[in-house]
């Protein structure tokens, strides 16, 4: 029983982040490069921020996933 109760939810996670993983990248668009958003805070890929940003930075697509989904893993946390 606690089995297919953990299984439920880890589907119920994998669902909800990747519903929004949809909407984050519908949202805030896919920028492979360092830019300013716009409040001035350096951004890459799909919004992500944070110390690792840094300008002239160009990352590819597969990195922007991982940036993404652990942004997300971070919110999903959270909440």
């Amino acid at each position: 029983m606690a089995s297919t109760r953990l299984k439920v939810g880890a589907g119920a996670a994998s669902l909800v982040l990747s519903l929004a993983a949809g909407l984050v990248v519908h949202f805030e668009g896919y920028i492979p490069h360092t830019y300013a958003d716009p409040v001035g805070i350096p951004t890459i890929c799909y919004g992500h921020t944070g110390s690792d940003v840094n300008p002239g930075t160009v990352a590819t697509q597969e990195e922007c996933q991982r940036l993404l989904e652990g942004d997300l893993a971070v919110a999903y946390a959270a909440v």
